[in-house]
């Protein structure tokens, strides 16, 4: 007579080695349907990198984040060297590095009004402090607001991208994903809107830049 706790388990097992088979085969088959879709134009490269399926050979001591490079000390001009996503062929854009610059760096580049300062902060954030002629593109919305700006800020604009302060990876992500997109010049200012009030430096109210 079989022992029916033994059957229980064998049941058991054989059920969570289908589902493990399962979803092993969808996060695999996940990538290339996504990428499918935003080489068509119906998602960003972005969206599809941060929707893609899970690595399960990958180098994990990075935490899932792209390296981000202090300001200067880049040797490539700019552009990525980690292979995360080569380009396709010869024709294909390079996608660039993100530069991180500190509070000095960034009043120098707000003073100069050469670059776009983007506010990565949600838009109730942004209405109630921002840098002034920030545009707010909040992360969460990335493929809405890539759309609104396609004409405006070309790839090959310089731009700056920042949050509330350390604590907001909004502008990490959205520098990022300004990356997937291939544009070219990106830096990334981790201090924000708070860092920013306390050295007294200017900031607008409202939803106008």
């Amino acid at each position: 007579m079989n022992n029916p706790r033994k059957n229980d388990f064998l049941k058991a097992f054989i059920l969570l080695f289908i589902v493990a088979v399962a979803a092993i085969v969808l996060n695999w088959l996940r990538t290339p349907v996504l990428f499918a879709m935003a080489d068509q134009g119906n998602i960003s490269r972005a969206k599809a990198h941060r929707m893609e399926g899970v690595r399960l050979f990958d180098d994990w001591t990075h935490g899932g984040w792209i390296e981000v490079s202090p300001q200067n000390t880049s040797g490539n001009n700019g552009n990525r060297v980690d292979n995360q996503d080569p380009p396709d062929g010869p024709d294909e854009p390079q996608m660039s590095e993100i530069i991180e610059v500190d509070i000095v760096t960034a009043k120098e580049y707000f003073d100069e009004g050469e670059i776009q300062f983007l506010d990565a902060q949600e838009t109730e954030s942004y209405e109630e402090a921002h840098i002034p002629g920030a545009l707010n593109w909040p992360y969460d919305y990335f493929d809405t607001y890539l759309e609104k700006y396609k004409d405006e800020i070309t790839k090959d604009t310089a731009v700056l991208c920042y949050c509330n302060g350390d604590s907001c990876d909004g502008s990490y992500i959205l520098a990022e994903s300004l990356m997937y997109e291939y544009y070219q010049v990106i830096y990334l200012y981790k201090g924000g809107i708070e860092e920013w009030q306390a050295w007294g430096y200017p900031v607008n109210t409202g939803a106008e830049p």
